[in-house]
């Protein structure tokens, strides 16, 4: 009898104990099994905020990625139907590790604020840009072959602009419009 209540008392301690709640039955983390049913965007900022990188994305064809925790080594699955997280389960490590690296070499080339390239054509179009209220957001060093793009954001009128120049000597300065949202630089702080 003592044996018995030592064995019940031991598994309500488990049970009620925070370490059962870690990990759910399929090796999902259980913070990130509680983001099933939720709008992709808010999964997205949980799982960053909890140290993930996505690592593989496929939305268009299936609704699926993965993503990557270097920290806890865990890869987690996502599906997608209609900007919903429909499912999650354990991922892919192999995939998840080989999609951060080379996530992150497409990430280096995002950098904050302006560009280190300049020429007398480039400053010309930057001192403008900031005369209109504008200020560089990011740019990004090989936005196409030889070719470099700030993007500039005025705070006030919410509008988007670039210049893209060339990368070695600053020079070809092409100017435009963009969307809001594409002033963001899209790389994941790390």
């Amino acid at each position: 009898m003592r044996n018995l209540l030592l064995h019940f008392l031991f598994c309500l301690l488990l049970l009620s104990s925070p370490m059962s709640f870690l990990v759910a039955q399929d090796g999902v983390p259980a913070d990130v099994s509680a983001l099933v049913n939720k709008p992709v965007d808010d999964v997205h900022a949980a799982l960053q905020s909890m140290g993930y990188e996505i690592a593989t994305s496929n939305v268009f064809a299936g609704g699926h990625q993965q993503w990557w925790n270097e920290r806890t080594k865990s890869c987690v699955a996502l599906k997608i139907k209609k900007k919903m997280v429909e499912e999650i389960t354990t991922g892919n490590d192999g995939e998840c590790i080989a999609g951060v690296e080379n996530a992150r070499k497409v990430w280096d080339a995002y950098h904050d604020g302006p560009s280190d390239i300049t020429s007398a054509a480039l400053e010309k179009e930057r001192a403008a840009l900031r005369e209109a209220g504008f200020q560089p957001t990011y740019w990004i060093r090989e936005a196409a072959a030889g070719r470099s793009m700030e993007k500039w954001y005025n705070s006030t009128t919410s509008k988007c602009k670039y210049l893209a120049f060339n990368t070695g000597d600053g020079g070809d300065v092409a100017k435009g419009d963009n969307e809001p949202d594409q002033c963001t630089n899209p790389a994941p702080k790390r």
